[in-house]
C-alpha cells in the first residue's frame, strides 16, 4: 500500500466576508494545513507579517485597503519576498488580472476557487502541498 504524504503549508486567507473566510480556513486547516483568516486590508498586512505564510489568498474588494494596495505594501517587507500571493476576487476582466500581476501578486483567481486549480499553479510556483489528487 502506498502512503501519501502530505506537506502543511501556511495559508493566509483575506476576504472580507468573514464567513466566507473562516470557512476557507477552516477546510484548509481539515486538509492538514496551517490556516488563518483576516477580514481587512490592513489587518491582512499585520498578520502576514506576525504567520510569515507561505501562501495567501487575497481578496481586492477589501474595506479599508483593497488587495492591490495590500499586496504592494507586503511586497515591501524582506519577509515576505517568498510568499506566494494569489488574487481570490470575484473580478474577472483582463485589466483586473493585470492589476494583480503589477502589485506583485503571483497568480489571480477569479471565483469561486477550484481547489485543484490551486494546488497546481502552487506546485508550479513551488508550493508543495503534498502528494496525491491535488485536491490538499
Amino acid at each position: 500500500m502506498r502512503v501519501l504524504r502530505r506537506c502543511a503549508v501556511k495559508i493566509l486567507a483575506v476576504d472580507d466576508s468573514r464567513d466566507g473566510c473562516n470557512l476557507m480556513a477552516m477546510c484548509l486547516r481539515k486538509k492538514g494545513h496551517d490556516a488563518k483568516a483576516a477580514f481587512s486590508g490592513r489587518s491582512s498586512i499585520q498578520e502576514a507579517l506576525t504567520f510569515l505564510p507561505d501562501m495567501i489568498l487575497l481578496d481586492i474588494g477589501l474595506p479599508d485597503l483593497n488587495g492591490w494596495d495590500a499586496a504592494r505594501e507586503m511586497r515591501q517587507h524582506e519577509t515576505l519576498a517568498n510568499t506566494k500571493i494569489y488574487a481570490l476576487t470575484g473580478y474577472g476582466e483582463t485589466a483586473d488580472i493585470e492589476k494583480s500581476l503589477e502589485a506583485g501578486m503571483n497568480y489571480h483567481f477569479v471565483k469561486p476557487l477550484d481547489m485543484t486549480d490551486l494546488w497546481k499553479v502552487a506546485r508550479m510556483q513551488g508550493l508543495d502541498p503534498g502528494e496525491g489528487n491535488g485536491q490538499s
